[in-house]
């Protein structure tokens, strides 16, 4: 990949060239894609601009990644060209910090709601292994693959909350804040305090409490907020 593309114009990139490959059914709904590793070695580009691509097209409804499986072409990949416009839009849109984290929480209390009421033991199972990993990573205080697990367990989440659309407008919010989000991952004993919420957050979901997975919601989003606030 040539050197002038700056990492937003590599995952777009790819993005385009993905898109393409769907609409001419190269890639057939419910085909599993390539491997982020395979992906970045044929674009020639990193790993992280690769991952950020694909969290486009899950955004664009056009693939769905499920953790620890990779990534598949969803069912039904076909957008109109204004649902395109509208995702477009979305994702390079200009606005700051504050009011993503107030759309972003009133969103998740919304999802963590609907995730009490309907994860199944499979879900369940899911958010247990993908905790166990974040545990590990919390060890090694590795800030940037905490970042990335961080951000599937909220999407994991939505995927179990059933709401399509909110699992969507989540990933297009995590996506834009992914930057300062890993600033404020960064921040002393940040790691520590965000696993503890996220394992009460869990508990709630497993006790299939809607109000106390709200609450421990709100409690951890809050808690960002601040973190956010002593960044500037």
């Amino acid at each position: 990949m040539n050197d002038k593309f700056t990492k937003k114009a590599v995952s777009d990139y790819v993005v385009e060239d993905i898109m393409q490959k769907i609409k001419n059914e190269r890639f057939e709904p419910g085909e599993k894609l390539p491997s982020e590793k395979t992906l970045s070695e044929e674009f020639e580009i990193s790993r992280a601009s690769t991952r950020e691509a694909l969290q486009k097209l899950e955004v664009l409804g056009l693939i769905d990644i499920k953790h620890g499986k990779g990534s598949y072409v969803s069912n039904s990949p076909y957008l109109k060209p204004i649902q395109e416009i509208v995702a477009s839009k979305l994702l390079t849109a200009d606005v700051g910090v504050e009011e993503l984290l107030e759309t972003r929480l009133y969103i998740e209390q919304g999802t963590v709601r609907l995730a009490a009421r309907n994860a199944d033991d499979s879900a369940l199972d899911d958010l247990s292994v993908l905790l166990e990993e974040m545990d590990q990573v919390v060890e090694e205080e590795d800030v940037e693959e905490f970042s990335r697990l961080d951000m599937e367990f909220h999407l994991m989440l939505g995927r179990i909350s059933g709401n399509t659309l909110m699992k969507r407008m989540l990933r297009t919010i995590r996506n834009l804040m992914r930057d300062q989000q890993e600033r404020v991952n960064r921040l002393d004993g940040v790691l520590d305090v965000s696993q503890k919420q996220h394992r009460e957050i869990f508990e709630a979901v497993r006790e299939k409490d809607p109000e106390l997975a709200q609450q421990y919601m709100t409690e951890h989003l809050r808690q960002i907020k601040r973190k956010f606030a002593s960044l500037n």
